[in-house]
C-alpha cells in the first residue's frame, strides 16, 4: 500500500500503477480513502511507500500539516528516496532552479527487506 499526500495524487497513482493508495488529506467523497493513523499501518507492514510533494504548500497552504506529517513519517521510519520527479522554475533573480516536486520513499528497510 502507498500513502500519498492528497486524494488527487492518490487517484493518479491508483489509476496508473494499479496499486492501493491511501491519502493523508481527503475530501468528503467516499471514493477517496483517507487514513487516520498511518503509524499503525506502517508498523504493521501495510504501507510500504510514501509519496511526498514538499513544495505543494506554496499553492495549497491548507496542506502544510499533511506535508509536515508525511515528512516526519519518512524521517521517523528511515524512508529511503527511491524516485524523485524534479520541477524546473524561475527564481526571483531570473535564474533557472530545480527542486524536487515529488519524492517516493520506500519503507521496506523497517521490515527487514
Amino acid at each position: 500500500i502507498i500513502l500519498a499526500l492528497d486524494a488527487t495524487t492518490a487517484n493518479i497513482i491508483k489509476f496508473y500503477a494499479n496499486k492501493e493508495v491511501f491519502s493523508l488529506h481527503s475530501n468528503k467523497n467516499p471514493a477517496y480513502t483517507q487514513i487516520g493513523n498511518p503509524d499503525l499501518y506502517i508498523l504493521n507492514g501495510q504501507i510500504r511507500y510514501l509519496v511526498l510533494q514538499p513544495y505543494i504548500v506554496e499553492n495549497y497552504p491548507h496542506l502544510k500539516e499533511e506535508v509536515d506529517q508525511l515528512t516526519d513519517l519518512a524521517n521517523k521510519y528511515g524512508g529511503v528516496p527511491i524516485h524523485t520527479e524534479n520541477q524546473t522554475y524561475i527564481g526571483k533573480n531570473g535564474e533557472i532552479l530545480i527542486r524536487p516536486a515529488l519524492i517516493i520513499y520506500s519503507l521496506d528497510r523497517i521490515h527487514g527487506e
